[in-house]
């Protein structure tokens, strides 16, 4: 049994074993925890540098270009009636 892979695994009596999947976990909530705090911080940035006048100008100006293409296919709607 010398020769076998299991044998040169194992413990000795006593001893404690590795345990992965608790190591895993540990790498797991560090990761999450790390992702989080990015997260928060790209957040917050985001938040700080909303500039809402811009922001405002732009929906409006998006709403009135709407408003206009809408209002030009109905006068081209129209001219196609009168044909």
């Amino acid at each position: 049994m010398a020769g076998h892979p299991q044998a040169s695994r194992r413990t000795a009596p006593g001893a404690q074993r590795p345990d992965h999947r608790e190591a895993g976990l540990e790498n797991f909530r560090y990761d999450r925890n790390r992702l989080l705090e990015d997260l928060g911080r790209e957040a917050r940035r985001v938040v700080n540098t909303f500039d809402k006048e811009r922001e405002s100008k732009a929906i409006a100006e998006s709403a009135l270009n709407t408003v206009a293409a809408s209002a030009a296919m109905e006068a081209g709607a129209l001219g196609w009636e009168r044909w």
